[in-house]
């Protein structure tokens, strides 16, 4: 059970940051602030750093650079139930879904090297994602530029990454779910009518459509069959929470999935705050 919660204070409004804090309080637990600035720190991210104590349990909510924290051997075991590689690998999921015959809205997309990217960096009708979600300018996908191209090239971590590469997908309604403890806990609506809530503070007033809701909770059940009748362990077998988004394109009535993530580096938009940290 989680007794503290780790805040990435900068990812949030105040508003979002209001919501968290009052439902975590509301709980009888505790949270703590992190900025950018002190998860850079290597002390920070040390056991004995100033993240946590060495026994505490917790939950980030947030975090842009995961990958650091979670390469840091002394938090793996806090991570077990909110991170695993494998489980939001982008291509793993679509083959897994689409041997199931669940729709993916890039269910032409194919794994390609940063070499073989760059002889199609001029095609402005391809989106270009990493295979996991640590890296996150690429979570969501972006299309294919020069600039994408060059920021791929700059040393580090991005330059040995292979890439998830498909055609440009005009989405008009996007929704997000978040899966606790293998069950769908709460869900809103992000992108309506081809605007984000960025772009239209009413977006996460909608109603989730009941196609979406089926779907939903289709792929749920499908991920924890998987995880219960394999006899050896799959890229499943860790997860239980996590956050999942459907997405609706340009022309269609029914609902593709679109991605899986961690729930610790996904924001919550419109879904029930209080539900999500009583339940962690």
């Amino acid at each position: 059970m989680t007794n503290t919660f780790v805040i990435q204070q900068n990812r949030f409004s105040e508003d979002e940051l209001q919501k968290l804090t009052t439902a975590i309080s509301n709980v009888g637990k505790t949270f703590r602030w992190l900025t950018n600035q002190d998860f850079d720190l290597p002390s920070a991210r040390s056991k004995g750093g100033n993240l946590l104590d060495a026994y505490s349990t917790f939950a980030f909510l947030s975090v842009d650079k995961f990958l650091e924290c979670w390469n840091n051997r002394n938090y793996q075991s806090s991570y077990g139930n909110y991170f695993n590689y494998s489980f939001f690998n982008r291509a793993i999921m679509h083959n897994f879904l689409k041997s199931r015959h669940i729709a993916c809205v890039n269910d032409d997309g194919a794994v390609t090297t940063s070499t073989e990217l760059i002889k199609d960096w001029h095609n402005n009708d391809l989106m270009v994602f990493t295979t996991t979600p640590t890296k996150t300018a690429f979570v969501g996908g972006q299309r294919m530029s020069s600039q994408l191209i060059k920021y791929i090239l700059t040393p580090g971590e991005l330059q040995q990454s292979d890439f998830f590469v498909a055609s440009y997908k005009p989405v008009i309604n996007e929704a997000r779910f978040i899966v606790i403890n293998d069950k769908l806990v709460t869900q809103s609506m992000y992108r309506y009518n081809g605007k984000f809530i960025t772009e239209d503070d009413n977006v996460v007033n909608y109603a989730v459509p009941p196609q979406a809701m089926f779907l939903a909770k289709t792929i749920v059940g499908t991920i924890l069959k998987e995880k219960f009748q394999s006899s050896h362990q799959t890229e499943f077998s860790h997860i239980s929470t996590y956050v999942l988004d459907l997405a609706q394109l340009e022309g269609e009535n029914s609902w593709r999935f679109l991605e899986v993530n961690a729930l610790p580096c996904s924001a919550l938009y419109g879904c029930n705050y209080s539900k999500v940290i009583e339940l962690l």
